[in-house]
Order: structure tokens, then sequence, then C-alpha cells
């Protein structure tokens, strides 16, 4: 653990960020000292989307919350991704609904990548409201040996009192050929240049390459020495899959090795993974318990379409429901949407929490560009309410055609205006980003994408 002055220094160094963007840096898995392979972790919306194909642009996620009282998706984040022409992430915006309904920046993350294509820097930055200024919160280094492969993962934090990068953890990995047979993490104290080691892992294989075991020791500095915390040993089918993964736990003095957790998995004939089951070793009745069951299901396509998270309550032998998700997408394989939700123990019903809707390359899915570029200037409210006004500027008197289509080109909604007129759009339904179109005697003259928030 880290050592509780350097924390609060720390954090006496760091601005407090909103709610919503605390919550986002912590999906980001920023903290060297947690291991994320422990156990099978549900994919976020944005892992999962960032492992599909795209094709090349700007990709935007809209993030919604569901409010009981509407009855209704509320816009309440949204992410936009730049990508260089390797289809690499170069720039990520993560922005937020204010009490005014008004988009405000919230996070920014800026990527750098090896000349083979690897992630080498991480620079993430908060918006300054007061200053109205991109300040610097975390940085990420990753550094890669001969081979190309990870030997070292610096993290950083910035420091308003000495207006620099002040070091924060490190983990070293260690090769042999391709295969990685440890990895140490350390940590840097307030105030000292001293790196101090938090804990370290060994990794074994078998014959095939396959990772057999994963021993971890703590650094124990009131004794100056390694002392063993955990162990995992990695059974696998006939096909390489993981099929099992016991985790053991160090016990003081006789005790030794204790059975702790076992992961079981089963899979596809696609080998993606259908099942997960967690178990916890009980000593009183010298037997695993089932604790959490995910199932995974797909589509035709092979692509994941849904996952429901169930847990075995102590007191009882029925799963009762947690958590699920629902995937859709698009004719190309490229996810459109998710919808999260949670289970009410009550009404024993799903009740919506979260979606978000993907956007890929939209200014290509219908061949429009944000403008026509012919001095023509819309006037709207961006997110627009139903029943706000719209108006034009640089307008021949003449009669025009203002439409409003879907991402799927489809036309919801469409008036006719002189060219000094205020039109409004009613309520078109769900919060979506569609696209607004104004069309003349000759043809297009505007358009604009904009966003409905009901």
């Amino acid at each position: 653990m880290i050592s509780m002055t350097f924390s609060l220094v720390l954090l006496a160094q760091m601005p407090q960020l909103p709610e919503i963007l605390q919550e986002k840096m912590d999906e980001e898995h920023l903290d060297l000292t947690v291991n994320y392979d422990e156990t099978e972790q549900v994919k976020t919306e944005e892992q999962y989307y960032s492992f599909i194909n795209r094709t090349l642009g700007t990709d935007t996620l809209l993030g919604y919350r569901w409010s009981e009282d509407a009855q209704d998706w509320m816009l309440r984040a949204r992410i936009i991704k730049n990508y260089n022409d390797d289809e690499l992430v170069t720039e990520k915006y993560f922005q937020f609904l204010n009490d005014d309904g008004d988009w405000q920046d919230g996070l920014l993350f800026n990527y750098s990548y090896t000349s083979f294509g690897s992630l080498s820097e991480l620079l993430i930055q908060h918006w300054n409201k007061d200053s109205s200024i991109w300040v610097n919160y975390f940085k990420k280094i990753n550094t890669y040996n001969d081979a190309e492969n990870l030997s070292e993962i610096e993290t950083l934090w910035w420091s308003h009192w000495h207006q620099d990068w002040v070091p924060h953890q490190m983990k070293v990995f260690t090769w042999a050929g391709d295969q990685l047979t440890a990895d140490t993490v350390k940590f840097l104290p307030f105030n000292s240049d001293a790196w101090l080691s938090h804990h370290y892992s060994s990794f074994d294989y078998n014959d095939l390459g396959l990772k057999t075991t994963k021993t971890v020791y703590r650094w124990k500095w009131w004794a100056g020495e390694w002392k063993n915390e955990r162990n995992y040993l990695y059974s696998y089918d006939d096909s390489g899959d993981n099929v099992i993964t016991v985790v053991s736990q160090y016990w003081a003095g006789d005790a030794g090795w204790k059975d702790a957790h076992r992961h079981n998995y089963t899979y596809t004939d696609f080998d993606e993974v259908s099942n997960y089951l967690a178990e916890y070793w009980s000593e009183w009745g010298s037997e695993w318990i089932a604790d959490v069951n995910i199932a995974y299901t797909y589509n035709d396509e092979e692509l994941l379409s849904n996952y429901v998270w169930q847990q075995m309550p102590w007191w009882g032998d029925q799963w009762v429901n947690v958590q699920q998700a629902s995937y859709t997408y698009d004719a190309d394989g490229n996810m459109t949407e998710t919808i999260i939700q949670k289970w009410h123990h009550w009404t024993e019903e799903w009740v919506n929490w979260r979606k978000w809707e993907m956007i890929l390359d939209y200014s290509q899915i219908m061949s429009i560009a944000d403008n026509t570029g012919n001095g023509i200037e819309a006037i709207f409210e961006n997110p627009y309410r139903p029943g706000q006004a719209i108006s034009f500027k640089g307008l021949r008197q003449d009669k025009y055609q203002l439409q409003l289509f879907d991402l799927s080109g489809r036309l919801v909604e469409s008036k006719t205006i002189n060219g000094n007129a205020v039109s409004s759009f009613g309520n078109v339904g769900g919060n979506a980003l569609y696209f607004m179109t104004l069309s003349g005697g000759k043809g297009l003259v505007y358009s604009a994408k904009i966003l409905i928030n009901n």
C-alpha cells in the first residue's frame, strides 16, 4: 500500500474533479498496484468498442443515464475520438452536460505511439473552467526493449505546487525471449528519489508456452524481504483455452498456502467465453461455494450480444440477477449501441441504468458535411430541445425544405419554411444524434449534426 503521507500530499496537489470525471478516471485502470487480470472482468462499452473494426475518421460515443422521473434516457456525456491513418487513437475528449444543458469540456486524453505502433505515452489533461485552458493531470510513459516488448511503465501526476511532473508508480517487466517471466511494481514516496518495492510477480510456462503459474510476493519493509501473498494455477483444455484458475492465499506460520478462489470458464466453438463462474473456498464445509456467474451470448456473426451477471447470496442456493448488458451492431459489425440494466429486487424486473450510442464516422454515413460553406448560418441550440427556435442567416427569400434524418437515413420530420422564417422540430422520440438539412430549389444549401435532448 502506498504510504499515507505520500497519498495525502499527492491528493493535496491534485485538483478535485467533478464526480462524473472521477468516475471516468477510475475506469482507466491507472493504478499499477492493482492486478486487473486476476478475475474475468466484464468488458466495458469502450473497451469492447476499441477492439472492433472501424473506418477512418472521428468516432463519437454518447452516454445516457436513465431518468426514473422522466422515464426516458437523459443525455449525460460524450466521448469524441480522433484517429491517425494507422487507425490508432490520437485524441479522446470526454465532455459532459452541465446544469445549463451545455456541453462542458472535462478530460482530454492524448496518445503517442512508437514506430511499431505500440503506445509510448498517454497524457491526460482536465479542463480548467476558470482559466479556460487544458491543465496537466496524469501521464503514463511506456518503454520497450529491442524485441519491442513492454519493459517499463512509469506514471506521473502533475504537481501544481512545483508546476512539474511528480513520479508516482513504476512497473518493470522481465522477459526471457518473448515470455514474460516477472514484473515488479514500485512507488516513489513523497519528497524522495528512492523507489520502494510494492509487489513482485513471477510466471512459469509449460512446453506449449502457456502460463501455468503466477506467484505474487509482497514487499515487507519491516522485514526487508519478499513474502508470499497469492498463487495462481492455470489449467487449459485441448484447444489451449484457460478453463480453470485456482487462486491460493498464503497464511503465515504453519498454515502455508490455502485455496481462496476458483475461476471457471467455458467457451463457444469460436473460442469466446460463453460462461464465467467464480467460486470461493469454504474452510467450514471444505468445498467450493458458487459466488458469481456471468453468461455471455453472441449473435450469428459471433459478436457479443448480451451478458447476464448473477450473484449467489450467502443465505440461499438460487442465483440472483445483478446486471445485464445488450449490444447492437450495424451491417458491418460495428457496435452502435450498448444498454446496461440493473436488477430491481423489489419489482423483480430489469431497470435501465446506462446507455452508450456509438457514432462511427458519422460525416461519411450520409455523405453530409457539417456545413456547405456557402455563408449560410444556422441559429439553434445544440443539444436541441424540441420546440426551440431554428432560424437561418444568409438565405434568399425563397421556400426551403427543413428536414431531420436519423443515422439510418430515415426521414423523421420535414418542414417548409421561408427564408426569414423561424421553425422548430417537434418531439421526435428518443435522445440521439440526427442530421438536419436545408434544401432549396437548387438542392442542399446547409447541413449539420444536431443532438436531440428531450
